[in-house]
């Protein structure tokens, strides 16, 4: 493990519990140290570039990808976590503390450069945002006069324009995709109330986690063999070793960029 902090076979069941959203408390009370022991070994995943480390050949990159934003508690104020996700992994983690198209976009361009450092011709055919449809729900819930209601019931009714997408017939039609992992986030948000370190520390924790939930194995299921160990595993189709924080780490080899 980085900075010598332990070995894989002995950090591997308290990491997958972490990824799980197990409070740190309860990590400290069965697995011993101290909750900043295990908050920095979260924070030291999250050094690594999230899109190297998960999609190990260029041909993994997804051609469809879903965003969206979290909101989270940060500091005691109000923050948002910039979302990307594709094919059941989390591709990109960004905290900001506005949910603004000018924050969003920033936040989006920390994924873009970990893509373009491997492969700078590489463009989704398709983004499913979900932010209209979030954009019509804050809006009826607000007094408009009449003009303004009238301009937006025109945009309501240009949704034939808004098939366009429809026509990809591998692309994400609803924000399902990302949705499921953001509930996941939540969890890691209920079990430790919030972030509360600062923008890097909160932010380096949050890409670490999102390493985790990339490369934890999969559930059992009885009397049900899986062709794959992971979501990392299936979206790559590369597993170098059957201990799963052990793969994560030499995914993460080179930072990610061994296959560069």
């Amino acid at each position: 493990m980085p900075a010598f902090s332990g070995t894989t076979d002995e950090l591997e069941h308290p990491m997958e519990l972490l990824a799980h959203g197990v409070p740190l408390w309860l990590i400290v009370k069965v697995f011993g140290h101290d909750e900043m022991f295990w908050l920095r070994q979260e924070q030291r995943l999250g050094r690594n570039s999230i899109v190297g480390t998960t999609v190990q050949t260029p041909e993994a990159f997804p051609e469809h990808l879903a965003a969206d934003e979290h909101h989270a508690h940060w500091r005691v104020e109000k923050g948002y976590i910039a979302t990307t996700a594709a094919k059941g992994c989390l591709l990109g983690v960004a905290l900001i503390d506005q949910a603004s198209d000018k924050s969003l976009t920033e936040a989006s361009g920390v994924f873009q450069k970990e893509v373009i450092s491997l492969d700078p011709s590489y463009k989704p055919e398709t983004v499913n945002t979900g932010r209209m449809k979030a954009f019509r729900k804050w809006f009826e819930s607000k007094p408009w006069s009449q003009s303004i209601s009238e301009m937006t019931a025109k945009l309501w009714k240009r949704s034939s324009q808004y098939r366009q997408a429809f026509k990809h017939d591998d692309c994400y039609h609803s924000s399902n995709q990302v949705d499921r992992l953001m509930n996941r986030m939540t969890r890691l948000m209920y079990s430790g109330r919030g972030l509360h370190g600062n923008h890097t520390a909160s932010e380096r924790r949050l890409r670490g986690w999102a390493l985790m939930v990339n490369f934890v194995p999969y559930a059992h299921r009885s009397n049900v063999q899986r062709a794959h160990r992971c979501p990392a595993h299936q979206l790559s189709n590369k597993c170098y070793s059957e201990n799963w924080l052990e793969n994560l780490l030499v995914s993460a080899s080179m930072n990610g960029k061994s296959w560069v």
